[in-house]
């Protein structure tokens, strides 16, 4: 029992080594997606920052978020569907990215054209290192509401756990956490704003005929 324990504290050591490493973001169906490893003991919350040219210190940019453990990890999916659960989002090539267990997500939803370096930071921390935790480059998006719209994005399909004769699929939809309701987007469905966070995860599930 101790050599288990043992062992998986070292498994755990090698998949959650350094903070916020591999940072780096896409922008795909209206939005911009921000992937990176995350560190162990996962923080309460992680914010991201962004600015048009390359940054070493939260000071210099403008913060577009702060997100909680339960959002930057699928807590709803890992509840409610699969324990081994991890978010499925667009790759902006036309496929899917499987996130890794180790890799949190954020997810920003832009109000106007441009591009933009990207940094994570873990709560409490301000400092930015190149090649740790910022984009390699200027990430470039798109702001075309009517041809590019934001969407809901499939997680998992499972059989129902209430009725054998149905299918259930497991959609995530990440909502633009703005208070300012003069700036706002269409969505897929509402989804309630939150303090200082950006794209808010929204959960549901649809059950169907097979």
């Amino acid at each position: 029992m101790k050599k288990t324990i043992l062992f998986l504290s070292f498994f755990l050591s090698i998949c959650f080594a350094n903070a916020q490493t591999n940072v780096r973001a896409w922008y795909a169906d209206g939005q911009v997606w921000v992937v990176w490893k995350v560190e162990l003991p996962l923080p309460q919350t992680y914010a991201v920052f962004a600015k048009q040219t390359a940054f070493n210190n939260t000071a210099d940019a403008l913060p577009l978020g702060r997100i909680f453990r339960q959002e930057y990890l699928p807590a709803a999916l890992k509840q409610q569907v699969d324990t081994l659960a991890t978010f499925r989002i667009p790759d902006g090539q036309g496929g899917r990215y499987q996130l890794a267990q180790n890799e949190g997500l954020f997810v920003a939803t832009p109000h106007q054209s441009g591009t933009l370096f990207l940094a994570v930071v873990a709560e409490g921390e301000t400092a930015v290192t190149t090649g740790q935790n910022i984009t390699a480059a200027a990430v470039p998006f798109q702001y075309n509401p009517v041809a590019d719209p934001v969407a809901c994005h499939l997680q998992a399909t499972f059989p129902s756990p209430f009725a054998p004769n149905f299918t259930c699929q497991a959609y995530m939809m990440w909502a633009d956490g703005r208070q300012n309701h003069w700036e706002g987007r269409r969505f897929p469905h509402h989804g309630q704003c939150g303090e200082e966070r950006d794209a808010q995860p929204v959960y549901g599930e649809c059950p169907h005929w097979p």
